[in-house]
């Protein structure tokens, strides 16, 4: 019944609550696929990785990723696919589906809304799409965002392999030692 909202791991006192994301897969991939694995990165990278995200990407680069995607433009294809859709007016008034947990929400607890449901893919799906189908890049997908759950859209649709959040990329630059290094 989770919906992966996130709330539970902020509300625990004792700090028992965590979550699962991809990066063990994505690191070893990334690795071991080297050029076939590219990334699409949520623009909230600026403030995850304050005055280092641009390093953080240029280090993403040079351990193989084929190419990084920013998510805003995936943002801009959401947005006018929902221009569209008002604009054809049979729909004037839609939730959003660029939340996961609202969309797991409708799907699990209340099946009322699943008809009220933006008919557009998230931001993170536009992009990579676009990139499939337009760029013709036949690489896998990561996503690096700060939302754990992502994956269940992601296993939905199938076009991104990995769900990759910051907070455990934060944790793995800092087992690196490589966090310093990008703020010297």
């Amino acid at each position: 019944n989770c919906i992966y909202c996130g709330e539970c791991i902020r509300k625990c006192p004792h700090e028992a609550r965590d979550f699962e994301d991809d990066y063990e897969d994505f690191i070893e991939d990334m690795y071991s696929k080297k050029g076939k694995v590219s990334l699409l990165v949520d623009p909230s990278i600026r403030v995850a990785f304050p005055d280092v995200w641009q390093d953080v990407l240029k280090w993403f680069y040079t351990q193989g990723i084929r190419k990084i995607y920013d998510v805003s433009f995936g943002a801009d294809i959401a947005t006018w696919a929902q221009l569209r859709t008002i604009n054809t007016g049979k729909v004037n008034k839609y939730i959003t589906s660029s939340c996961v947990a609202t969309v797991n929400y409708a799907e699990k607890h209340d099946n009322s809304l699943i008809e009220k449901l933006s008919p557009v893919y998230s931001p993170a799906a536009c992009m990579a799409i676009y990139a499939k189908s337009k760029l013709k890049d036949t690489s896998e997908f990561a996503y690096l965002g700060p939302c754990p759950g992502r994956k269940d859209e992601f296993n939905k649709l199938k076009i991104i392999q990995y769900n990759v959040t910051f907070k455990r990329m934060k944790e793995y630059f800092t087992r690196l030692d490589q966090i310093d290094t990008f703020e010297e």
